[in-house]
């Protein structure tokens, strides 16, 4: 029986990717907290943690079935826990199994805090971890991501935060879900050829090289496009009605200054001088940052409403 440090698992877990995870409930809470909600903060750290080991589960379940099905080799990109023989496969099969189970007891202990909407909530997205290599083989790979890694996480931190199901939230959850998308897009378009040869389908073999690029590019720009129309149209009235008044100088002012942002942001991504240079999660947090200048440039209102104590700091 062969022995693995601690190194080792934590490498079969693929750590790098739980940004991906954490996004989602990281942008509920902040939302419901600028938002004016009660929270419940207990619930929404138990939620962040078990959509961690969610996040791991599907991850070692993926690579097991990818194994399985030859579409991970020794000449494609990505992990080599089993390509190279650092575990064999019914390691990696045990190691996702225990962590489903350990991310279910975990939900289920979140249910009883909370309610019975928690629990669709949770078949979702259990439907989503153990149906994803299916799916994947059938183009269907970037919906379940946009499932699990946006829509199923922001709704049930909302609820078990908050203690009511709130559908605001999925106005956070397209950019979030669209720059999740965008790595899963990545990684098949980077791996067209070798998934040829495993017989499956991805988005990206369906429209080819050339549109995957587009599409990539879009989900990576409209983000910055729905958040910057989002802080020049979302001004409120005081009024019985809640009146939404829009500025059409605003919010093209503001469209065109991020539309600048995102054009820089592919040429450095997509620039041959600079491509090989850059670190993709690196890339991700100077995206993040970017986005968090441009809302501060936007509206600086909140210098004057936010309150400096150690929780608001926390939350951005």
């Amino acid at each position: 029986m062969n022995t693995h440090t601690l190194k080792e698992w934590i490498v079969a877990v693929r750590p790098w990717s739980f940004p991906a995870s954490t996004m989602p409930v990281a942008v509920t809470l902040a939302y419901l907290y600028w938002a004016g909600h009660e929270i419940n903060w207990l619930n929404g750290v138990w939620a962040l943690l078990n959509i961690i080991v969610f996040h791991a589960a599907g991850n070692t379940w993926s690579d097991y079935f990818d194994y399985e099905r030859s579409v991970d080799r020794k000449d494609t990109y990505g992990v080599r826990t089993l390509t190279d023989g650092m575990f064999n496969p019914q390691e990696i099969l045990r190691l996702s199994l225990s962590l489903l189970v350990v991310a279910v007891a975990g939900g289920v202990c979140l249910l009883l805090r909370t309610g019975l909407p928690l629990l669709y909530i949770g078949i979702g997205g259990a439907a989503c971890t153990l149906l994803y290599p299916t799916l994947k083989y059938r183009a269907l790979g970037d919906v379940v991501i946009f499932m699990a890694y946006a829509l199923l996480p922001m709704l049930g931190t909302a609820y078990v935060a908050t203690g009511t199901v709130d559908w605001s939230t999925m106005w956070a959850g397209v950019p979030v879900g669209l720059i999740t998308v965008a790595i899963l897009h990545a990684n098949n378009t980077r791996d067209i050829r070798t998934d040829v040869r495993a017989n499956i389908n991805t988005l990206a073999m369906t429209i080819g090289v050339q549109a995957s690029v587009v599409v990539y590019c879009l989900e990576i720009t409209v983000p910055f496009v729905w958040i910057a129309y989002g802080q020049a149209a979302t001004y409120v009235q005081p009024s019985p009605r809640h009146i939404v008044r829009f500025s059409r100088s605003a919010v093209m002012k503001k469209l065109c200054f991020t539309l600048v942002v995102a054009a820089v942001l592919w040429a450095v991504m997509f620039s041959p001088q600079t491509m090989p240079l850059i670190n993709f999660w690196e890339m991700m947090a100077g995206s993040a940052l970017t986005l968090a200048v441009l809302a501060c440039l936007f509206d600086r209102s909140w210098l004057k409403e936010s309150v400096w104590n150690p929780q608001s700091l926390l939350l951005g």
